[in-house]
């Protein structure tokens, strides 16, 4: 793919024109940031959170397109604009946010929310916001826009359900967003709130970003029996189960190398048909999840996991049964879509850090992110957007740095008003 690098007349002009914009818009978008915390739902369950984006769409951003075209997924939601006049070079482009919050209480010190089993501890309140707010700027903007943008307001990036078809960008895109709907779009971009960043700060890698995960689930089964009658003629799944804990940490300390980035987590070991304390479970189940920056890694560490799951069941004179469930795929940046990426956010005015493996780069994630399907169908990149040294991702305290939503609205601004940033196929 070759980078079309020609520029639109006054990009300066673009980029200090959309700073006043966003300044003088401050305290309107850190309200919408309010209310969307507030809001906090879950995975394909954004009903307030839809229509609240939706009443923000249509009341500051007219000139924009709205549709709801996925019946699985009916909180989802697609703005788009399609100027009268585009520049030939300029492609379409499609930004992204997701919407869900986590099933967790937020910290004691959290403003209400209006459901306070959920918390937005990954920041998509944010995210979401600074979508609506580059809405709000394409709307009163628009004499500036020369190309098509679509923006999509995302549910379920937290988890998938079988029923609905996987998670929802896997809904969008099994449902025609790149094929049908939108088809033009020749490129894709999203942000992530990313707690080690400073605000002002974003880290854009040519490369992997994020992670891709495997979960498995691992039964043993053997005879179990009473507590105090020990014998030959025994086998203990729990027993099992426990070496298995213990040996399974060996496969990323020694059956990789060094220089590969994994993860084996066990994260539940569950006594499945016994609650009694004088009784050895009869089965027990063990499970995890597998991480890796490559598809392949994980293969590898799955296939030894089983391997010494069978070994350690027989010698402890049990079965086993071993399953796995695939994640989402790795969150990979193409070549020219982050460099695109960077050239908008230092035109944003912030600092760019590269991401990658390399000396003095900040390291990838083995988080894993739904985008990663969007970014399989499409060019363009993924972005951490610094949030100030906050908490951490999904824990109680975590919240979206209100003075980050500028920062990131303005990436979003200059990716679809500034220097071209679409890949020519």
């Amino acid at each position: 793919m070759k980078d079309i690098v020609s520029l639109q007349d006054g990009p300066n002009d673009i980029s200090e024109e959309l700073s006043s914009f966003f300044g003088n818009h401050e305290a309107l978008h850190k309200g919408w940031l309010r209310e969307l915390h507030s809001l906090a739902e879950p995975s394909f369950e954004e009903y307030e959170t839809s229509k609240f984006v939706i009443s923000v769409l249509e009341r500051y951003c007219p000139s924009l397109d709205v549709t709801t075209p996925f019946p699985l997924s009916p909180t989802a939601v697609i703005a788009y604009i399609e100027p009268s006049e585009t520049l030939e070079l300029s492609k379409p482009i499609l930004l992204r946010a997701d919407m869900d919050a986590l099933r967790m209480k937020g910290a004691p010190t959290d403003p209400p929310r209006k459901n306070d089993d959920y918390h937005h501890g990954c920041g998509h309140d944010g995210h979401t916001t600074c979508l609506l707010a580059v809405a709000h700027c394409l709307h009163e903007l628009r004499h500036l826009c020369k190309r098509k943008v679509v923006l999509f307001f995302q549910p379920a990036e937290e988890s998938g359900m079988p029923l609905k078809g996987g998670s929802g960008a896997r809904v969008a895109l099994d449902h025609g967003l790149l094929e049908t709907i939108h088809p033009d779009v020749s490129a894709v971009y999203a942000l992530h709130c990313w707690p080690p960043l400073r605000v002002g700060q974003v880290g854009i890698g040519d490369g992997p970003m994020m992670g891709t995960g495997t979960t498995f689930s691992i039964m043993i089964e053997g005879t179990g029996g009473h507590a105090a009658t020990p014998g030959p003629d025994r086998s203990e799944p729990l027993l099992a189960a426990c070496s298995l804990v213990c040996n399974g940490q060996s496969i990323v300390a020694r059956g990789l190398s060094p220089f590969t980035s994994s993860t084996l987590a066990f994260t539940a070991v569950e006594n499945v048909e016994s609650r009694s304390l004088n009784v050895c479970p009869r089965k027990v189940s063990v499970q995890g999840i597998i991480r890796a920056l490559d598809a392949e890694v994980k293969k590898t560490v799955f296939a030894q996991l089983c391997q010494i799951g069978k070994s350690i069941a027989e010698a402890y004179g049990c079965q086993v049964v071993i399953s796995s469930r695939e994640g989402y795929p790795a969150t990979i940046n193409s070549r020219d879509g982050a460099s695109s990426a960077k050239e908008a956010a230092r035109r944003a005015g912030l600092i760019v850090f590269d991401v990658g493996e390399g000396p003095s780069m900040v390291k990838p994630s083995l988080c894993a992110e739904d985008f990663s399907m969007l970014l399989i169908k499409r060019p363009g990149a993924y972005v951490w957007l610094g949030n100030g040294g906050s908490a951490g991702l999904h824990t109680s305290s975590l919240r979206f740095n209100e003075n980050a939503v500028a920062k990131g609205a303005k990436f979003f601004a200059e990716l679809a008003l500034g220097r071209n940033c679409t890949e020519q196929h």
